[in-house]
């Protein structure tokens, strides 16, 4: 996919140095049709709350470690903050809706944003919208500006799993001061201005005419710059650093004391009979916290799935066999 920066922007990046707008808006060629989109497999994935209706009224699961599972995503039109999800966690079936705010997702492959500029493999994206048949994101830079980029991709875009951080580049550990202009070669026309942070870290790797070709050396999926910088722009004193990224996160909460021996739904209350659009398979390990009148309040073993706060997950007693 080839991207295009917008004419306005361009001129506004180039125009005055000083003023670095916040947000960087971006225009990408029309995507192919939206049908949603499948995450999973991602230790990084924030849990998961998931609710009834499109309102986001009534919660009716908590997925501790969504990342674990399969999930299927999709977007309506007129919708910015939340989607309609569905996923398996090991025997139970969750279909709902969830907020999108301030949840992000790993790009598949590396997206081209401009001659200087580029998104890569893994680099996690926020959905803020749709676009036709594009989903609006939105990327935070390790830049003090533009501290945002917006962009358009197409839903196959996004990840299965977040891809491994890539490789460190090459070269003398560097740092940018202030604002600096960066082109696609040596002493080239401004493609992009920015207001570099001092935490943001690169890789000196060619001197020429008195500038240098710099590259992003975070090596963990945040936005890559690689183009050239003025040497009076580049801090040589710097220290390098790396990022142990996510630990392992362990889904199994204790022994159960039971099986489910038939499939069945769900109901999610303080007492039965609040029915939702939870069920669960036959084989499922389970807690029994509490029977009722033909009712059992359970809790899945092995899967981080939770009832919300206050309520309990409730199947007929006749649905789970001791071991």
């Amino acid at each position: 996919m080839r991207s295009i920066f917008l004419p306005i922007l361009a001129t506004t990046l180039t125009a005055c140095a000083a003023t670095v707008p916040s947000t960087l808006e971006l225009a990408l060629a029309p995507a192919a049709a939206c049908g949603g989109w499948t995450t999973g497999a991602d230790l990084c994935a924030a849990p998961l709350d998931v609710f009834e209706d499109r309102d986001l009224a009534r919660p009716i699961a908590h997925v501790e470690h969504p990342g674990s599972y399969r999930v299927r995503w999709s977007l309506p039109d007129d919708a910015a903050d939340r989607a309609e999800v569905s996923l398996d966690a090991e025997g139970f079936a969750i279909s709902g809706w969830v907020r999108l705010t301030d949840r992000e997702f790993p790009l598949g492959a590396s997206q081209p944003l401009g001659p200087v500029l580029r998104a890569p493999a893994g680099m996690p994206v926020r959905v803020v919208g749709r676009l036709g048949a594009a989903l609006r994101v939105e990327m935070r830079t390790p830049f003090r500006a533009p501290r945002l980029v917006r962009t358009t991709i197409a839903c196959d875009a996004l990840a299965m799993a977040a891809p491994e951080p890539t490789s460190t580049p090459e070269g003398a550990p560097v740092g940018l001061r202030g604002t600096v202009e960066l082109a696609d070669a040596a002493g080239g026309s401004v493609a992009l201005t920015i207001t570099a942070d001092e935490d943001a870290l690169f890789r000196a790797t060619e001197e020429r005419d008195g500038h240098t070709h710099v590259v992003s050396a975070q090596g963990d999926a945040r936005l890559v710059i690689d183009g050239w910088a003025r040497s009076s722009s580049v801090a040589r004193d710097v220290e390098p650093w790396s990022d142990s990224g996510c630990d392992p996160t362990d889904t199994s909460d204790s022994a159960p004391d039971a099986t489910t021996i038939r499939e069945t739904a769900i109901d999610v209350g303080a007492a039965p009979g609040d029915t939702s659009r939870l069920a669960v398979a036959a084989g499922a390990e389970v807690r029994v916290i509490e029977r009722r009148q033909g009712w059992v309040a359970i809790l899945p073993t092995t899967s981080g799935v939770e009832a919300p706060a206050g309520a309990w997950l409730w199947i007929p007693a006749d649905a789970i066999a001791a071991p």
